[in-house]
Protein backbone atom coordinates (compact mmCIF):
# COMPACT_ATOMS: atom_id res chain seq x y z
CA UNK A 1 0.00 0.00 0.00
CA UNK A 2 2.72 2.55 0.82
CA UNK A 3 4.32 1.64 -2.69
CA UNK A 4 1.47 2.45 -4.51
CA UNK A 5 1.14 5.68 -2.68
CA UNK A 6 4.69 6.42 -3.59
CA UNK A 7 3.56 5.94 -7.01
CA UNK A 8 0.59 7.53 -7.07
CA UNK A 9 2.14 10.91 -5.74
CA UNK A 10 4.90 10.29 -8.10
CA UNK A 11 2.65 10.44 -11.40
CA UNK A 12 0.29 12.91 -9.81
CA UNK A 13 3.68 15.45 -9.06
CA UNK A 14 4.83 14.98 -12.69
CA UNK A 15 8.33 15.82 -10.72
CA UNK A 16 11.81 14.68 -11.72
CA UNK A 17 11.67 11.73 -9.32
CA UNK A 18 14.47 9.94 -10.49
CA UNK A 19 16.60 12.79 -9.59
CA UNK A 20 15.19 13.79 -6.50
CA UNK A 21 13.99 10.36 -5.14
CA UNK A 22 11.82 10.17 -2.42
CA UNK A 23 13.23 13.07 -0.44
CA UNK A 24 11.12 16.30 0.40
CA UNK A 25 7.52 14.29 0.54
CA UNK A 26 6.10 18.17 1.03
CA UNK A 27 7.22 19.60 -2.24
CA UNK A 28 5.78 16.58 -4.38
CA UNK A 29 2.32 17.26 -2.16
CA UNK A 30 2.86 20.71 -2.91
CA UNK A 31 3.39 20.66 -6.49
CA UNK A 32 0.71 18.37 -7.42
CA UNK A 33 -1.61 20.67 -4.91
CA UNK A 34 -0.49 23.70 -7.24
CA UNK A 35 -1.13 22.02 -10.64
CA UNK A 36 -4.72 21.33 -9.72
CA UNK A 37 -5.19 25.10 -8.32
CA UNK A 38 -3.49 26.22 -11.77
CA UNK A 39 -5.61 24.22 -13.91
CA UNK A 40 -8.97 24.50 -11.90
CA UNK A 41 -11.69 25.51 -14.81
CA UNK A 42 -13.34 28.99 -12.60
CA UNK A 43 -15.01 30.04 -16.06
CA UNK A 44 -15.30 29.81 -19.34
CA UNK A 45 -17.22 31.47 -22.72
CA UNK A 46 -20.10 30.30 -23.88
CA UNK A 47 -21.15 30.33 -27.91
CA UNK A 48 -22.20 33.52 -27.84
CA UNK A 49 -19.18 34.48 -26.09
CA UNK A 50 -20.17 35.76 -22.82
CA UNK A 51 -17.99 34.74 -20.00
CA UNK A 52 -19.85 32.27 -17.20
CA UNK A 53 -18.52 31.31 -13.77
CA UNK A 54 -21.53 29.71 -12.38
CA UNK A 55 -20.98 25.93 -11.61
CA UNK A 56 -23.62 24.93 -13.18
CA UNK A 57 -23.47 26.85 -16.32
CA UNK A 58 -20.02 26.00 -16.52
CA UNK A 59 -20.58 22.17 -16.45
CA UNK A 60 -23.81 23.01 -18.81
CA UNK A 61 -21.13 24.82 -21.46
CA UNK A 62 -18.47 22.01 -21.30
CA UNK A 63 -20.90 18.99 -21.65
CA UNK A 64 -23.48 20.79 -24.68
CA UNK A 65 -19.65 20.92 -26.51
CA UNK A 66 -18.88 17.57 -26.12
CA UNK A 67 -22.40 16.06 -26.85
CA UNK A 68 -22.57 18.48 -30.01
CA UNK A 69 -19.02 16.69 -31.25
CA UNK A 70 -20.23 13.33 -30.69
CA UNK A 71 -23.77 13.30 -32.08
CA UNK A 72 -24.18 12.56 -35.54
CA UNK A 73 -25.31 14.29 -39.03
CA UNK A 74 -27.17 11.31 -40.21
CA UNK A 75 -25.39 10.87 -43.34
CA UNK A 76 -26.90 8.56 -45.77
CA UNK A 77 -25.47 8.24 -49.42
CA UNK A 78 -21.88 7.45 -49.72
CA UNK A 79 -21.24 6.36 -53.07
CA UNK A 80 -18.92 9.27 -54.10
CA UNK A 81 -16.52 7.70 -51.78
CA UNK A 82 -17.51 3.91 -51.65
CA UNK A 83 -18.07 3.86 -55.60
CA UNK A 84 -14.55 3.26 -55.87
CA UNK A 85 -13.73 1.24 -53.15
CA UNK A 86 -13.42 -2.29 -54.24
CA UNK A 87 -13.67 -6.02 -52.48
CA UNK A 88 -10.69 -6.46 -50.64
CA UNK A 89 -11.74 -9.15 -48.33
CA UNK A 90 -11.79 -12.99 -49.67
CA UNK A 91 -13.35 -16.22 -48.00
CA UNK A 92 -10.41 -17.43 -46.82
CA UNK A 93 -9.86 -14.38 -44.94
CA UNK A 94 -13.09 -14.21 -43.47
CA UNK A 95 -12.78 -17.35 -42.48
CA UNK A 96 -9.70 -16.78 -40.72
CA UNK A 97 -10.86 -13.53 -38.62
CA UNK A 98 -14.21 -16.28 -37.65
CA UNK A 99 -12.71 -19.62 -37.29
CA UNK A 100 -13.45 -20.62 -33.51
CA UNK A 101 -10.86 -18.89 -31.01
CA UNK A 102 -7.82 -20.74 -29.73
CA UNK A 103 -6.19 -20.75 -25.81
CA UNK A 104 -3.39 -19.07 -26.60
CA UNK A 105 -4.37 -16.46 -28.15
CA UNK A 106 -7.31 -15.40 -25.92
CA UNK A 107 -3.85 -16.01 -23.18
CA UNK A 108 -2.43 -14.09 -25.01
CA UNK A 109 -4.60 -10.75 -24.90
CA UNK A 110 -5.62 -11.94 -21.16
CA UNK A 111 -1.67 -10.91 -20.50
CA UNK A 112 -1.96 -7.18 -21.98
CA UNK A 113 -5.43 -5.99 -20.02
CA UNK A 114 -7.01 -7.18 -17.26
CA UNK A 115 -10.23 -5.39 -18.28
CA UNK A 116 -13.03 -7.66 -19.22
CA UNK A 117 -14.30 -5.96 -22.49
CA UNK A 118 -10.92 -4.38 -23.90
CA UNK A 119 -9.42 -7.96 -22.91
CA UNK A 120 -12.30 -8.87 -25.69
CA UNK A 121 -11.46 -6.43 -27.88
CA UNK A 122 -7.97 -7.30 -28.16
CA UNK A 123 -8.64 -10.97 -29.15
CA UNK A 124 -10.52 -9.39 -31.85
CA UNK A 125 -7.54 -6.72 -32.96
CA UNK A 126 -5.03 -9.46 -33.09
CA UNK A 127 -7.29 -11.41 -35.85
CA UNK A 128 -7.99 -8.08 -37.98
CA UNK A 129 -4.58 -7.42 -37.89
CA UNK A 130 -3.73 -10.37 -39.81
CA UNK A 131 -5.69 -9.17 -42.81
CA UNK A 132 -4.87 -5.61 -42.74
CA UNK A 133 -1.86 -5.87 -44.98
CA UNK A 134 -4.44 -6.80 -47.62
CA UNK A 135 -7.03 -4.47 -46.86
CA UNK A 136 -5.40 -1.21 -46.70
CA UNK A 137 -3.61 0.38 -49.48
CA UNK A 138 -0.06 1.05 -49.53
CA UNK A 139 -0.06 4.79 -49.02
CA UNK A 140 -1.09 3.91 -45.48
CA UNK A 141 1.72 3.17 -43.18
CA UNK A 142 0.76 3.38 -39.60
CA UNK A 143 -0.61 0.60 -37.48
CA UNK A 144 -0.62 -1.72 -40.64
CA UNK A 145 1.45 -4.94 -39.76
CA UNK A 146 5.08 -5.30 -41.47
CA UNK A 147 5.11 -1.55 -42.28
CA UNK A 148 6.23 1.49 -40.56
CA UNK A 149 5.03 4.91 -40.23
CA UNK A 150 8.65 5.96 -40.94
CA UNK A 151 8.62 4.35 -44.62
CA UNK A 152 5.87 7.22 -45.58
CA UNK A 153 8.37 9.61 -43.74
CA UNK A 154 11.55 8.79 -46.06
CA UNK A 155 9.12 9.16 -49.44
CA UNK A 156 7.82 12.27 -48.49
CA UNK A 157 11.02 13.34 -47.75
CA UNK A 158 12.48 12.66 -51.11
CA UNK A 159 9.35 13.97 -52.90
CA UNK A 160 9.55 17.54 -50.78
CA UNK A 161 13.23 17.76 -51.82
CA UNK A 162 11.92 16.87 -55.23
CA UNK A 163 9.60 19.79 -54.92
CA UNK A 164 12.00 22.13 -53.13
CA UNK A 165 14.76 21.35 -56.57
CA UNK A 166 12.41 22.42 -59.20
CA UNK A 167 13.73 26.12 -60.42
CA UNK A 168 12.76 25.58 -64.48
CA UNK A 169 9.98 24.68 -66.12
CA UNK A 170 6.35 25.86 -67.42
CA UNK A 171 4.56 23.40 -64.46
CA UNK A 172 5.22 23.39 -61.51
CA UNK A 173 4.77 21.13 -57.79
CA UNK A 174 3.04 21.47 -54.86
CA UNK A 175 2.57 19.65 -51.43
CA UNK A 176 -0.61 20.00 -49.78
CA UNK A 177 -0.50 18.73 -46.02
CA UNK A 178 -3.82 18.17 -44.77
CA UNK A 179 -5.11 18.10 -41.39
CA UNK A 180 -8.58 16.72 -39.84
CA UNK A 181 -10.07 18.39 -37.00
CA UNK A 182 -11.20 15.80 -34.32
CA UNK A 183 -10.45 12.96 -36.66
CA UNK A 184 -11.88 10.07 -34.27
CA UNK A 185 -14.14 11.84 -32.53
CA UNK A 186 -16.23 12.77 -35.78
CA UNK A 187 -15.88 9.19 -37.30
CA UNK A 188 -19.63 8.04 -39.05
CA UNK A 189 -21.05 5.12 -37.75
CA UNK A 190 -23.23 4.28 -40.97
CA UNK A 191 -19.97 5.28 -42.58
CA UNK A 192 -17.73 2.74 -41.41
CA UNK A 193 -20.44 0.07 -40.98
CA UNK A 194 -20.94 0.66 -44.84
CA UNK A 195 -17.26 0.72 -45.85
CA UNK A 196 -16.94 -2.64 -44.26
CA UNK A 197 -19.69 -4.13 -46.43
CA UNK A 198 -18.34 -2.30 -49.27
CA UNK A 199 -14.73 -4.34 -48.46
CA UNK A 200 -16.18 -7.67 -48.23
CA UNK A 201 -16.32 -8.20 -44.35
CA UNK A 202 -19.16 -10.81 -43.43
CA UNK A 203 -22.20 -9.39 -41.10
CA UNK A 204 -21.13 -11.71 -38.31
CA UNK A 205 -17.67 -9.78 -38.13
CA UNK A 206 -19.57 -6.38 -38.53
CA UNK A 207 -21.51 -6.58 -35.95
CA UNK A 208 -18.51 -7.58 -33.70
CA UNK A 209 -16.97 -4.47 -34.46
CA UNK A 210 -20.22 -2.21 -34.49
CA UNK A 211 -20.71 -3.79 -31.13
CA UNK A 212 -17.12 -2.48 -30.11
CA UNK A 213 -17.65 0.88 -31.04
CA UNK A 214 -21.52 1.69 -30.14
CA UNK A 215 -21.24 0.55 -26.78
CA UNK A 216 -20.18 3.20 -25.29
CA UNK A 217 -20.92 6.39 -23.00
CA UNK A 218 -18.64 8.98 -21.83
CA UNK A 219 -18.13 11.58 -18.61
CA UNK A 220 -16.25 14.80 -18.13
CA UNK A 221 -13.93 15.55 -16.00
CA UNK A 222 -14.69 18.90 -14.85
CA UNK A 223 -12.58 20.54 -12.03
CA UNK A 224 -10.98 16.62 -10.51
CA UNK A 225 -14.82 15.77 -10.61
CA UNK A 226 -16.89 12.98 -13.38
CA UNK A 227 -19.72 15.34 -14.79
CA UNK A 228 -22.92 14.08 -16.97
CA UNK A 229 -23.43 11.02 -19.02
CA UNK A 230 -23.11 11.40 -22.62
CA UNK A 231 -24.33 8.43 -24.78
CA UNK A 232 -22.55 9.15 -28.62
CA UNK A 233 -23.80 8.51 -31.73
CA UNK A 234 -20.74 8.73 -33.82
CA UNK A 235 -17.09 8.49 -32.76
CA UNK A 236 -14.20 6.13 -31.99
CA UNK A 237 -13.02 6.59 -28.63
CA UNK A 238 -9.08 7.47 -28.15
CA UNK A 239 -6.90 4.64 -26.48
CA UNK A 240 -9.17 2.12 -27.61
CA UNK A 241 -7.13 -0.60 -29.11
CA UNK A 242 -9.62 -1.33 -31.80
CA UNK A 243 -10.06 2.19 -32.71
CA UNK A 244 -6.74 3.10 -34.71
CA UNK A 245 -7.09 -0.04 -36.99
CA UNK A 246 -11.00 1.11 -37.58
CA UNK A 247 -10.38 4.31 -38.28
CA UNK A 248 -7.91 3.06 -41.12
CA UNK A 249 -10.77 1.28 -42.80
CA UNK A 250 -12.76 4.56 -42.75
CA UNK A 251 -9.49 6.78 -44.58
CA UNK A 252 -9.59 4.25 -47.47
CA UNK A 253 -12.00 5.98 -49.13
CA UNK A 254 -10.32 9.55 -49.58
CA UNK A 255 -7.46 7.15 -50.59
CA UNK A 256 -9.66 5.23 -52.62
CA UNK A 257 -10.84 8.87 -54.25
CA UNK A 258 -7.25 10.07 -54.82
CA UNK A 259 -6.17 6.79 -56.35
CA UNK A 260 -9.15 7.05 -59.05
CA UNK A 261 -8.27 10.47 -59.94
CA UNK A 262 -4.38 9.42 -60.44
CA UNK A 263 -5.18 6.74 -62.70
CA UNK A 264 -7.49 8.72 -64.73
CA UNK A 265 -4.71 11.19 -65.02
CA UNK A 266 -6.88 13.79 -63.83
CA UNK A 267 -4.94 14.01 -61.01
CA UNK A 268 -0.79 14.01 -61.40
CA UNK A 269 1.52 12.57 -58.46
CA UNK A 270 5.19 13.00 -58.67
CA UNK A 271 8.14 11.32 -59.67
CA UNK A 272 11.43 11.75 -57.59
CA UNK A 273 13.07 11.07 -61.18
CA UNK A 274 12.93 9.50 -64.27
CA UNK A 275 11.72 5.88 -63.97
CA UNK A 276 10.51 6.43 -60.83
CA UNK A 277 6.65 5.61 -59.72
CA UNK A 278 4.60 8.75 -59.37
CA UNK A 279 3.43 9.46 -55.71
CA UNK A 280 -0.06 11.63 -55.48
CA UNK A 281 -0.72 10.59 -51.87
CA UNK A 282 0.98 9.30 -48.55
CA UNK A 283 -1.13 8.63 -45.22
CA UNK A 284 0.30 8.51 -41.69
CA UNK A 285 -3.07 7.43 -39.85
CA UNK A 286 -5.57 10.68 -39.76
CA UNK A 287 -3.07 12.66 -41.81
CA UNK A 288 -2.76 12.99 -45.35
CA UNK A 289 0.14 14.91 -47.79
CA UNK A 290 -1.63 15.35 -51.58
CA UNK A 291 1.30 15.68 -54.08
CA UNK A 292 0.63 17.29 -57.78
CA UNK A 293 0.52 19.76 -60.13
CA UNK A 294 0.63 23.23 -58.88
CA UNK A 295 -2.56 24.43 -61.21
CA UNK A 296 -5.90 25.56 -60.05
CA UNK A 297 -7.40 22.83 -61.48
CA UNK A 298 -5.92 20.20 -59.57
CA UNK A 299 -6.65 22.32 -56.39
CA UNK A 300 -10.34 22.11 -57.60
CA UNK A 301 -10.11 18.65 -57.89
CA UNK A 302 -8.50 17.67 -54.19
CA UNK A 303 -10.99 20.17 -52.44
CA UNK A 304 -13.94 18.28 -54.41
CA UNK A 305 -12.43 15.20 -52.92
CA UNK A 306 -11.91 16.54 -49.71
CA UNK A 307 -15.73 17.90 -49.68
CA UNK A 308 -17.33 13.82 -50.87
CA UNK A 309 -15.03 12.79 -48.02
CA UNK A 310 -15.96 15.35 -45.37
CA UNK A 311 -19.81 14.99 -46.01
CA UNK A 312 -20.31 10.95 -46.02
CA UNK A 313 -16.84 10.09 -43.14
CA UNK A 314 -18.35 13.28 -40.76
CA UNK A 315 -14.71 14.74 -41.01
CA UNK A 316 -13.89 18.50 -41.10
CA UNK A 317 -11.16 19.74 -42.41
CA UNK A 318 -8.74 22.19 -40.01
CA UNK A 319 -7.58 24.66 -42.22
CA UNK A 320 -5.28 26.40 -39.56
CA UNK A 321 -3.25 23.37 -39.62
CA UNK A 322 -3.33 22.85 -43.04
CA UNK A 323 -0.42 24.13 -45.25
CA UNK A 324 0.51 24.36 -48.48
CA UNK A 325 3.98 23.80 -50.21
CA UNK A 326 5.12 25.00 -53.76
CA UNK A 327 8.16 24.62 -56.17
CA UNK A 328 10.10 27.58 -56.64
CA UNK A 329 9.10 28.08 -60.22
CA UNK A 330 5.41 27.93 -59.55
CA UNK A 331 3.62 31.28 -60.26
CA UNK A 332 2.65 33.76 -57.54
CA UNK A 333 -1.02 33.65 -59.08
CA UNK A 334 -1.31 30.04 -59.03
CA UNK A 335 -0.34 30.23 -55.37
CA UNK A 336 -2.63 32.55 -54.47
CA UNK A 337 -5.46 30.46 -56.38
CA UNK A 338 -4.63 27.34 -54.69
CA UNK A 339 -4.20 29.42 -51.34
CA UNK A 340 -7.53 30.80 -51.62
CA UNK A 341 -9.52 27.59 -52.42
CA UNK A 342 -7.82 25.84 -48.86
CA UNK A 343 -7.92 28.72 -46.92
CA UNK A 344 -4.48 27.39 -45.89
CA UNK A 345 -0.69 28.80 -45.34
CA UNK A 346 1.56 28.67 -47.49
CA UNK A 347 5.07 27.44 -46.12
CA UNK A 348 7.56 29.81 -47.81
CA UNK A 349 10.60 29.81 -44.62
CA UNK A 350 12.81 27.27 -45.93
CA UNK A 351 16.06 29.28 -45.56
CA UNK A 352 19.32 27.89 -44.18
CA UNK A 353 19.76 29.74 -41.08
CA UNK A 354 18.88 28.17 -37.86
CA UNK A 355 21.48 26.77 -36.21
CA UNK A 356 20.48 23.20 -35.97
CA UNK A 357 23.23 21.21 -38.23
CA UNK A 358 20.81 18.19 -39.17
CA UNK A 359 19.05 21.11 -41.81
CA UNK A 360 19.18 24.26 -40.86
CA UNK A 361 16.03 25.17 -42.52
CA UNK A 362 12.72 26.83 -40.62
CA UNK A 363 9.80 24.79 -41.45
CA UNK A 364 7.46 26.00 -39.28
CA UNK A 365 4.01 26.88 -41.39
CA UNK A 366 3.94 30.82 -41.41
CA UNK A 367 0.93 32.18 -40.00
CA UNK A 368 -1.90 34.39 -42.24
CA UNK A 369 -1.42 37.35 -40.16
CA UNK A 370 2.10 37.45 -39.91
CA UNK A 371 3.04 39.45 -43.09
CA UNK A 372 6.90 39.82 -42.67
CA UNK A 373 9.38 38.41 -44.97
CA UNK A 374 13.01 39.45 -43.48
CA UNK A 375 14.45 38.47 -39.69
CA UNK A 376 14.25 41.79 -38.74
CA UNK A 377 10.66 42.06 -38.79
CA UNK A 378 10.93 39.25 -35.99
CA UNK A 379 13.29 41.60 -33.71
CA UNK A 380 12.71 44.50 -30.69
CA UNK A 381 14.95 47.63 -31.25
CA UNK A 382 13.46 48.73 -28.19
CA UNK A 383 14.38 45.56 -25.83
CA UNK A 384 17.59 44.98 -28.04
CA UNK A 385 17.13 41.79 -29.37
CA UNK A 386 14.29 39.06 -30.42
CA UNK A 387 10.64 39.90 -29.99
CA UNK A 388 9.91 36.61 -27.60
CA UNK A 389 6.39 36.52 -27.91
CA UNK A 390 6.46 36.68 -31.49
CA UNK A 391 8.88 34.18 -32.13
CA UNK A 392 6.95 31.80 -30.34
CA UNK A 393 3.66 32.57 -31.88
CA UNK A 394 4.75 32.11 -34.78
CA UNK A 395 7.27 29.26 -34.81
CA UNK A 396 7.46 25.73 -33.40
CA UNK A 397 8.75 25.03 -30.14
CA UNK A 398 11.51 23.52 -30.89
CA UNK A 399 12.69 25.88 -33.56
CA UNK A 400 11.33 28.76 -31.63
CA UNK A 401 14.03 27.67 -29.36
CA UNK A 402 16.63 27.50 -31.77
CA UNK A 403 15.97 31.10 -32.80
CA UNK A 404 16.42 32.64 -29.67
CA UNK A 405 19.69 30.92 -28.79
CA UNK A 406 21.60 33.55 -31.83
CA UNK A 407 22.55 36.05 -30.48
CA UNK A 408 22.00 39.55 -31.54
CA UNK A 409 23.66 42.62 -31.92
CA UNK A 410 22.32 45.31 -29.26
CA UNK A 411 23.05 47.78 -32.45
CA UNK A 412 21.60 46.40 -34.80
CA UNK A 413 23.98 46.86 -37.97
CA UNK A 414 22.74 47.26 -41.42
CA UNK A 415 22.19 44.00 -42.87
CA UNK A 416 25.15 43.26 -45.17
CA UNK A 417 25.42 40.30 -47.93
CA UNK A 418 28.00 37.95 -46.98
CA UNK A 419 29.79 34.78 -48.91
CA UNK A 420 29.44 31.44 -47.15
CA UNK A 421 31.88 29.81 -48.99
CA UNK A 422 35.03 31.78 -47.09
CA UNK A 423 35.62 32.26 -43.64
CA UNK A 424 35.63 36.29 -43.87
CA UNK A 425 33.03 35.85 -45.44
CA UNK A 426 34.14 37.89 -49.11
CA UNK A 427 33.64 36.35 -52.10
CA UNK A 428 37.08 34.84 -53.91
CA UNK A 429 37.45 33.75 -57.71
CA UNK A 430 38.77 30.68 -56.28
CA UNK A 431 36.05 29.68 -54.14
CA UNK A 432 33.47 30.86 -56.45
CA UNK A 433 35.30 28.36 -59.21
CA UNK A 434 35.19 25.11 -56.27
CA UNK A 435 31.62 26.38 -56.21
CA UNK A 436 30.69 25.76 -59.50
CA UNK A 437 32.78 22.50 -59.84
CA UNK A 438 30.74 21.09 -56.90
CA UNK A 439 27.58 22.09 -58.42
CA UNK A 440 28.28 20.84 -61.97
CA UNK A 441 29.67 17.41 -60.37
CA UNK A 442 26.28 16.95 -58.31
CA UNK A 443 23.92 17.80 -61.37
CA UNK A 444 26.16 15.27 -63.46
CA UNK A 445 25.60 12.62 -60.81
CA UNK A 446 21.85 13.63 -60.34
CA UNK A 447 21.36 13.07 -64.70
CA UNK A 448 23.50 9.73 -64.59
CA UNK A 449 21.95 8.07 -61.74
CA UNK A 450 18.65 10.05 -60.80
CA UNK A 451 18.02 13.11 -58.05
CA UNK A 452 18.42 11.98 -54.78
CA UNK A 453 18.28 14.11 -51.28
CA UNK A 454 22.41 12.96 -50.52
CA UNK A 455 24.03 11.69 -54.14
CA UNK A 456 27.19 10.65 -51.95
CA UNK A 457 24.65 7.70 -50.63
CA UNK A 458 23.52 6.60 -53.42
CA UNK A 459 24.85 2.76 -54.45
CA UNK A 460 26.90 2.47 -57.93
CA UNK A 461 26.04 -0.54 -59.80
Amino acid sequence: MILREEMMWNQRSRALWIKCGDRNTKFFHATTNNRQRKNKIKGISDSEGRWREGREEVEDIILKYFIEIYSTTFPTEFEASLGVVGRRVSKAMNAELLKEFKEEEVWRALMLFKVLFIYFEQVLVNRLKGVLPEVVSDAQSAFVPRRQITDNVLVAFEVMHCINQRRKGKEGLMAIKLDMSKAYDQVEWGYLEAMMQKMGFQERWISLMMMCVTTVSYSVLINVEPKGRIVPTRGLRQGDPISSYLFLLCAEGVSAMLRRDEVGKNLRGISVCRGAPRVSHLLFADDCIVFCKASAEEGLKVTKILENYEREFGQKLNKEKTSLFFSKNTKVEVQEAVKEMFVAQIILQHERWLPTPKSFKVTSPRPQEFEGNMVESLLDREAGGWNKNLVSSIFLPYEAEAILSIPISHTFPEDTQTWAWTQNGRFTVSSGYKVACNWLMEQRNKADRGEASNPKKCSEF
